[in-house]
């Protein structure tokens, strides 16, 4: 029998995926991963999944696809000097009523940034409290001397760590080197990454 056979006669099946989200496994016997993970975590959790039976895992993505998911967490999670200048930025308009009306989409516009990266940034400084947000507007309370120390907030920490996962994965897929993958997620123990 060959292998055309037995995927026709259904002893064998194929199944194509982009996120290893809850699926049912029992019938596919040859699982297809074609995008890049975010982290160790998500691949494993999904390793998991299949270890319980015999399958096979086929991973199939290139250079291109590790780049995406880098240009992805770059393009919605805020870095330090992008806080830095979007705390200058709202502090030069901290008083225009127009500008306030639809803050986000003129910081979006001002930074060319994304709306996304624009929420998590001032989350960042709500937690912080250096901003309040009043029915989309932001009011910074200028009497303050107000200083922006990123080491206190826990929002812009998560990111940071969110960020090294994907660089420790994304470093060891760009080598290439498939042993070190799978020596990396049989040491494993789990950690979590709630992004």
């Amino acid at each position: 029998v060959n292998d055309f056979d037995r995927f026709k006669d259904n002893k064998e099946s194929i199944l194509f995926f982009n996120r290893p989200f809850d699926l049912d496994l029992d019938n596919d016997t040859h699982l297809v991963l074609y995008s890049v993970p975010f982290s160790y975590h998500e691949l494993y959790s999904f390793v998991l999944k299949i270890n319980k039976s015999p399958k096979y895992l086929h991973m199939i993505f290139n250079q291109d696809d590790i780049d995406l998911n880098h240009k992805l967490i770059n393009k919605n999670l805020p870095e330090k000097v992008f806080l830095i200048k979007l705390f200058k930025t709202i502090k030069t308009y901290n008083n225009d009523e127009d500008i306030n009306k639809d803050l986000k989409k003129y910081l979006s516009e001002e930074l060319n940034s994304s709306i996304s990266k624009i929420e998590k940034a001032l989350s960042i400084f709500k937690e912080l409290n250096l901003i309040k947000i009043d029915k989309n507007k932001v009011n910074i309370d200028s009497n303050k001397d107000l200083k922006l120390d990123l080491s206190k907030s826990v929002y812009y920490n998560n990111i940071i760590e969110v960020k090294n996962k994907y660089t420790n994965l994304e470093r060891d897929l760009q080598d290439k080197n498939l042993f070190k993958l799978i020596k990396r997620l049989n040491n494993f123990k789990g950690e979590n990454n709630e992004f």
